[in-house]
C-alpha cells in the first residue's frame, strides 16, 4: 500500500448531543464554531444552546422545534 495513512473522522456533534443527551462546555464551544464555519444552522445552534440551558438535551432538541 501506498499513499498518504491518514484516515479523517468527521463526528457530527449535533447527532451525538441528541443521541447522547449530554452537552458539555465544550460542546457547546464547538457548536457555535461550526455554526461560525457554516458547518451547523441557526436553528440547530439554537436547539444546541436550548439542551445546554435546560440539561436536558434529548427533550429540549426535539422540543425546539415545536415553537
Amino acid at each position: 500500500m501506498g499513499g498518504e495513512s491518514r484516515v479523517t473522522v468527521v463526528t457530527d456533534l449535533f447527532e451525538r448531543i441528541a443521541a447522547t443527551g449530554e452537552v458539555t462546555e465544550g460542546d457547546l464551544r464547538s457548536a457555535y464554531d461550526r455554526f461560525e464555519q457554516g458547518q451547523l444552522t441557526d436553528a440547530q445552534l439554537e436547539r444546541v444552546h436550548r439542551a445546554w440551558v435546560r440539561g436536558d438535551a434529548p427533550a429540549a432538541l426535539d422540543a425546539a422545534g415545536d415553537d
